[in-house]
């Protein structure tokens, strides 16, 4: 009986191992993701009053762009574009 009680007390010993990890892996993300929102933050307040972009601005805040592929081959339709910003857009290349 105490071999019983002593593997279901290491078993669920582990699961909560686990389970701390887990919400420390949780909480350490969601910490470096608010400190980089505050960062894009910081960043964009340089550029409120600006009316044209500048290639320093591109630098400092967009990570990437795409722009997706025409649909039929001499087509003029519009095209999407995906802008994905340094600090907030999580990566996707």
């Amino acid at each position: 009986m105490c071999l019983n009680l002593l593997a279901k007390y290491g078993k669920e010993k582990e699961e909560l191992q686990r389970e701390i990890e887990e919400l420390e892996h949780k909480a350490f993300e969601s910490k470096k993701e608010e400190t980089n929102v505050d960062e894009f933050i910081r960043r964009i307040k340089n550029y409120i009053d600006v009316k044209e972009l500048s290639r320093e601005m591109c630098l400092e805040l967009i990570e990437y762009i795409t722009v997706d592929k025409f649909t039929e081959r001499y087509s003029k339709a519009p095209r999407e574009i995906h802008i994905y910003y340094k600090l907030i857009d999580k990566q996707h290349l």
